[in-house]
């Protein structure tokens, strides 16, 4: 039966992307809450002194997939899952499944096969009754018109994934200072949309704990 529509106090689910050295981890580190990082890089390595969080290293398909299973034994005790980066566990799958095919040129059927075993993992996540933060890399993207017309930015990942998060924030520097821009919020917690400001130490608190609700 249809109920009359209200706004539900649900769990942030935030994608953040950007070029290395941009700040997204830190960000996302920021919040003060009980977090656990999923950490597919080790950057994870030089903030242990700084931040207060747990960490499990991932290094292929099985790991990650290993390490997902254990947050939802343990979901309970934390506030906050970070995923770093969301871009390296799409190349996990990618090569899982040409290991598995044993071909590397694939076939349209195969990346069928592969977009339904990344999303599977990701609707696992963003249904976590925990606030969601995954970092991804960021990649160029081009017009559909022209040969390699630069159009602007882009998460590195499946091309599927921004729909999966309420919130998309690039990271970037520029003149060795940090900015962001909020390209989506569809919880309208931020008002900047496509304008990038700024983002100083305590601004980015600011933000992270606005976007968190805290």
């Amino acid at each position: 039966m249809f109920k009359k529509a209200t706004i539900q106090n649900t769990k942030s689910k935030i994608l953040l992307y950007g070029q290395s050295g941009t700040g997204k981890t830190t960000f996302a580190l920021g919040s003060g809450l009980k977090t656990a990082l999923v950490d597919m890089e080790k950057g994870s390595i030089h903030y242990g002194n700084l931040y207060d969080f747990d960490v499990i290293h991932c290094t292929g398909y099985k790991s990650f997939k290993l390490a997902v299973e254990e947050i939802c034994k343990i979901q309970t005790e934390y506030e906050v899952l970070i995923i770093d980066p969301l871009t390296q566990f799409w190349n996990f799958v990618q090569k899982s499944w040409k290991k598995l095919l044993k071909r590397d040129e694939l076939k349209p059927q195969d990346w069928v096969n592969m977009k339904d075993d990344y999303n599977y993992f990701l609707n696992i996540i963003i249904n976590l009754d925990m606030h969601i933060i995954c970092i991804a890399r960021e990649a160029t993207l081009y017009k559909d018109k022209g040969f390699m017309v630069k159009d602007g930015y882009k998460p590195d990942t499946e091309k599927g994934t921004n729909y999966f998060f309420d919130t998309t924030i690039r990271f970037f520097q520029d003149n060795n200072e940090y900015y962001c821009c909020v390209e989506k919020d569809k919880t309208q917690t931020i008002n900047i949309i496509n304008k990038p400001f700024e983002l100083k130490k305590e601004k980015r608190v600011e933000l992270i704990q606005k976007l968190l609700k805290i």
